[in-house]
């Protein structure tokens, strides 16, 4: 009895690390870092300074659910549903380009091509749909709005610029402190 039972012990573990459930692929930059990262659809994401993202890459082809926490900028590739998780949203898409920046209490959602769903997190309220061009903002420093932005291919952050358009000053404030702490680095 003894031996079968260690067998069997034997066997789940060999079965578990060869095998994992869930392995979660993840990824994470610091003050002054961006990365770019290819899904294993072809998809694309540009992950913005002090941002972390993970996604299953094991069921991948099952379900194209991404978790982020801080800022990227997604480059969809048709298909299946994509879903981002933050804190504050559920971001929906099927092949767009979009950028969300989710930071402690504040959301924005930019739509760059195609369309997104947004639903709050913990909301039962259907998801707002943007359009090309479109942008919704919540949270502490944003008035809870649905506006429009001046779009450009990208967003400005890519290229290593910071622009703001109807943003609270605290933001400009929070963005330039932390560029301070990058200059003082280099």
């Amino acid at each position: 009895p003894y031996i079968s039972a260690a067998a069997s012990v034997l066997l789940f573990a060999l079965y578990y690390f060869l095998f994992p459930l869930q392995q979660d692929k993840s990824f994470a930059t610091g003050v002054g870092e961006q990365i770019t990262i290819e899904l294993p659809d072809g998809s694309t994401v540009n992950l913005n300074a002090n941002s972390k993202l993970s996604f299953n890459e094991n069921d991948w082809k099952n379900s194209r659910d991404i978790t982020l926490d801080g800022e990227g900028y997604f480059n969809v590739v048709k298909g299946a549903s994509f879903k981002v998780v933050s804190n504050n949203a559920v971001v929906e898409v099927l092949g767009t380009t979009f950028n969300i920046k989710d930071r402690k209490n504040d959301l924005e959602v930019s739509c760059y091509t195609g369309k997104v769903g947004v639903t709050k997190s913990n909301s039962n309220d259907n998801a707002v749909v943007l359009g090309s061009g479109d942008v919704l903002r919540y949270g502490e420093n944003y008035h809870n709005s649905i506006g429009t932005f001046k779009k450009d291919d990208v967003p400005s952050w890519i290229t290593g610029v910071s622009s703001f358009d109807e943003v609270q000053l605290s933001i400009v404030v929070e963005v330039g402190r932390t560029q301070m702490l990058i200059s003082d680095l280099l």
